[in-house]
Parts: C-alpha cells; structure tokens; sequence
C-alpha cells in the first residue's frame, strides 16, 4: 500500500479501509489494554523499575500489539529470540534503505549490488518475510480448522466463549483473506500489505510511544497533568540535519532540490499539502518508495491505482471503532504486562526506552484473540479476492506500521510527560486502583492533548513523497508532471506561523478553543487525504492505553534529557542510542 498507485492502490486501499473503522477499533481495545498492562507489569518486574533501553522496552510491545489486532496472532507463544531477530532485521533494513536513497547512483538495481549494504539486505528481507510469513500461515490454519466462520463481521458473537478466545475477532489480515477467496487479493498481495502493515503499524507507533515517555519524563508538569487526568477518569532535541532545518527556514515554504538528476521540491504550506494530498490523480509515492519495495512489495503503504483501492477496501473493516473496541482487553493486557516487566528491572530503570515499548507494542499488533486484520486477509484470499503473496505484502506493511511507529512516539510521550511533572499531576487521579475501560479511555482528553503534542514535535513519519502526474500549481509556481514532491512534516509542524513557541511542549495548544489555525492540514501526523493512515485511530487508542497504564503505576523521572538527546533519521525518528528512564512506583514515591 505504500508504493503502489492508481487503480491497483485504489483496490488495496478499498479492501483494507473497514478494517480501521472506528466501530472496528473499539474491538482492539481490550488488546491495548492488556498489552498496556503487561508493560506495566514488565516495569513492576524489573529492579528498580530503571527501563535501560526504552525503545527496545516499547518496541516489544507495540510489535505484540500490532500481530494480535491486525494480524490475530499473539506473540507471547513465539520464542523471544525470533521477536528480537525480527526487529533487528527491521532496523538494519531500515539503516540500508536510508543509506541507498541517499547515495542517487545506489536506485540502480546494477549499481546496489556490488555494495557491502546489499549483501545484508537478502539476509534481512528472509527474516523479515519469515516472521510474516509464518503469521499469515498461522492465521490460514486457524481459519481452515473454523471453517472461515470468522471472516466477516455478521458472524461475530459476543458471548463469553468468544470474548475468551480473541482468534475470534476479525482484523484486517481476515480483510485480506477474505478478499483472496474472493479472487480479489493473491497470497502475494495479502504478504505485501501483511509486511507493509508489520512495518507501520509497530516500528512507527513504537517510536511513537518511545517519544511520548521520554517526553513525559522530561516534562514533570505536563506528566502530573496526564496522571490526574488518567486517574481521574478511572475513578479512583538533539540536532536533527541543521543544514536542511537553516535551508527550510530560509526558502520556508516551497523550495526546489536536486538528488543527483533528480528534481525535487519540498512543500510545508498547508494550502499546498491540502492541493497535493486531496489529489486522487497525484497520490502515486515518490521513487524513494521503490527502494522499500523488495521488503513490502506492494503493500498498502506503497501500492497504487486499482491494487491499492481494492487492499483499503478489504483492509477498512479491520479498524472500524466497533471492531477496534473489541481489541481493548489485549491493550490492557500488554500493558498491565509492561508496567508489570518493570518491576524486575534494577532500580526501575530503563536502559533502551525504545527497545522496552517496542517489544510491547509488536505483542499488541501480533496478538491473535481477535478476528485481526489478518483474518480479513486470509478470508479474502478463500474469496479469491487475495493470493498469499498479497496477505503477506500487507502483514509485513501492517508489522512495520503498527509497531515501530507507535513505539517511537510513546517513548518521546513518555520523555515529554517525565520532563514536565504538571502533565503528570493533571493526568493522576487521586485514588489509585481504578479500572482502565474504553469509556475511561475515550475522556482522557488531555491525555489525548499529550499525546498529540507529542506527534507534533516528534511524528514518526517525518515526511511523504509523492510524484506529480499531472502538472500542479503551488505557491504561483507550476510544478510539472514527474516531479518528486517532498512533503515535508516535520517542519509543517515547527513553523512558528502556525504554532506559536513550536519547540515547547504544550498540550494545551491543542484545546478547542485555544486552536489558532484551523486548517485542516497544518497538522498531519498520520498524512491526510485518501492515503492518510488507515490505523491512525488504533494507534491513537493504543498510545492512550499504554501511558495510561504507565502513568497510573508509576512516576516518570528523566535520565536523559530531551536536548541531550541526538536524533537518529531513517525510516522513521528515532534516539541514536539507547534511552534511559526511571520508572518510580506509585506506592513507593514521593512527588517531587
């Protein structure tokens, strides 16, 4: 779904659309629940609940998440060895990626092969196509022993046996899998959106995470706030390309660069990205895209035209709010699970922040006692409708998608909320020992507002390329057809026009009556138009699950500070090296 265009993304993205509406997404509540409680759990497990390394700690959790919603598959029977292979291959891929675009002579095929960077690629794309590949199996197999009874909605039930057995709730590889009995999605179009989906939907939203802790745990104030709230409503900068950032602030907002022979032009007004991405005739990626191809194929995050169309079409159902609202027991759980992990981590500290969400939010999306995305992909491809390559290329989109890019917010939302100790107090409720609900979760609005500032300051997906088949008017200027258009998010969401003292960390700019810009594309953190991300509400709904869980067990205390920290640009933002937190339990802390 990422590179593909025109009709063929058109189909994708028609057949992989229900599978992110908001009735879908209530579904996944209780999975972020449970995923967030396990965090918790892990934290409650560790001495001195230190979290080493946040990002590994995220990431672990994120990749649960993103296998048990949108793939039906939990990855807490699978060996700790093979989750780890797997997103080691993922961010070795993601290093060779970032080195090939950036060198313009390395898009040749010819070219990139005699280099050390391409000998590893092979190496990488194996375990990454294993890992989905044997999901997908796994989900197959499920559905064969049921009968394919569970691959549509009509036939789920809600009685105690099925609320017990979340193989039972239908996610978006169900959406393909129907859609390849119904001949509409091959087995190989079903593993191009399955690896596109593995990609977004757990790297992206681990960072996501990742970001939100360290931010909280820099910001005391703000962290204060999110645990008032969080309590109550239960009842009880390092130096990121500075040429580039002097150059967007001296051409801000349309500016042309070249890539070798490659003409570029990069936009950041709203009026343009709103001309650009409500296009339904330039929505086709940019080349950088193609170098992501051998890994994701043409998953949704990159296929086009009537391939994409028909993959968002099978893929929707999988994220309706009705169906997602069904994943919030494995939420709770995986976070009950990390909050639980940190109380066997010495002195509460987390050494790699990143790598400790991460390992939750790859659970999340890999769990499988819902009827997942991956089920709607299995059902499709009984229809006909998807081949196994097809389910694959959308479980590996979905693995990506769904777990790295929640993990990596949620750790700067936690450094953010650590850092401002009123975030934390507003977010407390005065009595501890409530219970999380998806009701309690949907009025954690300042929670929400954290969360939001979090993906302003820190998006996952710091950009978007698109090329121009048809010539476009930006700024008075024409730009011409095959033009490569960088859209650049990042600094949409820095200029000081639309946001007022925009490196400040204010969740409050967010308040309705406090918004300056109404336009609808000064902020885009999950894109807009009709490529935006078709999980934005269950990353959402994840990131509010997981620092729910965190905040109302322990206190956030920074280790490393933001401004200390030095960013590290591939596929998506991420700490250069490990983060390190504190996570105080409630019970034994003191404010500060």
């Amino acid at each position: 779904l990422i590179f593909i265009s025109g009709a063929k993304w058109q189909e994708r993205r028609k057949i992989l659309t229900p599978a992110f509406h908001f009735t879908i997404l209530k579904n996944f509540f209780d999975i972020l629940a449970e995923e967030s409680n396990r965090m918790v759990t892990a934290l409650q497990n560790m001495k001195d609940s230190t979290v080493l390394d946040l990002e590994s700690f995220i990431s672990h959790h994120t990749l649960n998440i993103i296998c048990e919603t949108s793939m039906g598959i939990s990855l807490r029977n699978m060996e700790v060895v093979e989750q780890q292979q797997y997103r080691k291959a993922l961010h070795d891929l993601s290093k060779i990626l970032v080195y090939r675009f950036f060198r313009p002579w390395y898009p040749s095929d010819r070219l990139f092969w005699f280099s050390s960077e391409y000998k590893q690629q092979p190496k990488c794309l194996k375990v990454l196509h294993g890992f989905t590949e044997k999901i997908i199996a796994e989900r197959k197999r499920y559905h064969e022993s049921t009968d394919g009874r569970y691959l549509n909605f009509e036939n789920e039930v809600e009685d105690d046996y099925m609320m017990g057995s979340r193989k039972k709730r239908l996610a978006m590889l169900d959406l393909m899998i129907a859609a390849s009995n119904n001949n509409q999605m091959s087995d190989s179009d079903i593993r191009e959106e399955v690896d596109t989906f593995m990609f977004e939907g757990h790297d992206t939203v681990s960072m996501a995470i990742t970001f939100a802790i360290l931010l909280l745990a820099e910001h005391k104030d703000v962290q204060d706030r999110v645990r008032n709230e969080v309590n109550a409503v239960m009842e009880e900068n390092g130096k990121v390309m500075e040429l580039l950032v002097a150059q967007f602030k001296k051409y801000n907002p349309l500016y042309k660069f070249w890539v070798f022979t490659m003409a570029y032009i990069s936009i950041s007004h709203p009026d343009d990205l709103q001309t650009l991405l409500n296009s339904t005739r330039n929505n086709e990626k940019g080349m950088m895209y193609k170098c992501i191809q051998p890994w994701l194929r043409d998953g949704l995050l990159v296929s086009k035209g009537a391939k994409w169309q028909e993959r968002r079409k099978i893929l929707t159902p999988a994220f309706h709010f009705h169906i997602l609202k069904r994943f919030f027991d494995i939420l709770i759980e995986e976070s009950n699970l990390m909050a639980q992990s940190l109380k066997d981590i010495k002195g509460s500290t987390v050494e790699n922040l990143v790598f400790f969400v991460s390992q939750h939010t790859l659970n999340i999306i890999s769990g499988k006692k819902r009827l997942a995305m991956l089920d709607l992909l299995i059902a499709a491809s009984k229809d006909n409708n998807l081949s196994d390559l097809d389910i694959r290329e959308e479980v590996d989109t979905f693995m990506f998608e769904g777990h790295d890019t929640v993990a990596l917010p949620l750790t700067f939302a936690i450094l953010l909320l650590a850092e401002h100790k009123d975030a934390q107090v507003n977010a407390l409720m005065d009595e501890n020992g409530g219970i999380l609900t998806m009701a309690a979760l949907q009025n954690m609005t300042y929670l929400e507002r954290c969360l939001k500032e979090t993906i302003r300051l820190y998006p996952s997906v710091y950009f978007i390329f698109r090329k121009l088949t048809e010539d476009v008017m930006m700024q008075s200027y024409i730009v011409p057809v095959g033009t490569q258009v960088h859209v650049d998010i990042l600094h949409r969401h820095k200029n000081p026009e639309f946001w007022p003292n925009p490196e400040v960390f204010d969740p409050d700019r967010f308040l309705p009556e406090l918004v300056q810009d109404p336009h609808p594309f000064a902020y885009i953190p999950f894109s807009a138009g009709s490529r935006n991300c078709i999980g934005q509400r269950f990353a959402m709904m994840e990131m509010k699950t997981v620092i729910s869980t965190l905040v109302h067990n322990y206190y956030l205390e920074p280790i490393d500070h933001l401004k200390n920290i030095r960013l590290f640009i591939d596929l998506i933002i991420r700490p250069k090296h490990p983060v390190r937190i504190k996570f105080v339990p409630i019970k034994d802390a003191q404010l500060l």
